[in-house]
């Protein structure tokens, strides 16, 4: 499970839930962060995929992920598509995660700017409409459980 974090308006954007992808959305509702693994080589993916991006095996399992790593770069974008204005400046990050994979995600930085080499633990972000992911300190506590 990973931790929860309320966003108190409508998401900017919501993702597209295909039939491959529902799962991993009905997932991160719950604070499951999953993704797929390859059984032939043992590959894990993100985004998840029904291909092997190492081996090109199409024999996928679901691989549930700590959510915890490191931040390995960060920027900010303050001109934004007319869809994010209202999140600007808009904090972004790429994360190496515990397991191998490297993800890019939205920054919770709400005590203080996460820092480069910061432990950093991925977070859903619950909007009053949906849900996102993104990484927050792994200090941070203001969090409410996955239900």
């Amino acid at each position: 499970m990973i931790p929860v974090v309320r966003i108190p308006r409508n998401i900017p954007v919501a993702p597209r839930r295909s039939g491959f992808a529902r799962w991993f959305w009905e997932g991160l509702e719950q604070g499951v962060f999953e993704t797929t693994g390859c059984e032939g080589c043992g590959k894990i993916s993100f985004p998840p995929r029904k291909d092997c991006p190492k081996c090109g095996s199409q024999n996928y399992r679901f691989h549930e992920l700590s959510g915890k790593g490191v931040l390995y770069s960060r920027t900010m974008v303050r001109m934004t598509p007319t869809s994010l204005i209202p999140l600007a400046p808009l904090s972004l990050g790429i994360v190496d995660l515990d397991e191998g994979v490297r993800l890019a995600c939205a920054l919770l930085d709400r005590k203080a700017p996460l820092k480069i080499g910061e432990r950093v633990q991925i977070a859903a972000m619950r909007f009053n409409d949906g849900v996102l992911f993104g990484a927050q300190s792994a200090d941070d506590t203001t969090t409410e459980p996955g239900k």
